[in-house]
């Protein structure tokens, strides 16, 4: 996924997609299905729309320390919780 082309170069949101990725990798989960619900939730993210519950959960999730394990957690979650939500 090029994560680059929704301005995410941070290294939490990296965290954050590879600890989905890493995640969806060991449970078999289909990747093509994963990489677009990832497309859309950076989309809406980093979109002007209202947001999801999902995103606000992973907003807040970036307000302060952000590299911890449970942040990335919370972040892993919220896109998890995302992707359900929009299939």
């Amino acid at each position: 996924m090029e994560v680059q082309e929704y301005a995410s170069k941070g290294v939490s949101h990296m965290y954050g997609v590879w600890c989905f990725c890493s995640e969806c990798y060991y449970e078999d989960r289909n990747m093509e299905d994963m990489k677009k619900g990832l497309h859309s939730f950076y989309k809406q993210y980093f979109g002007k729309r209202e947001k999801k519950e999902s995103i606000i959960e992973y907003k807040n999730s970036m307000s302060s320390n952000t590299k911890s394990k449970t942040q990335r957690t919370r972040r892993k979650n919220a896109i998890k919780k995302y992707i359900v939500e929009n299939k």
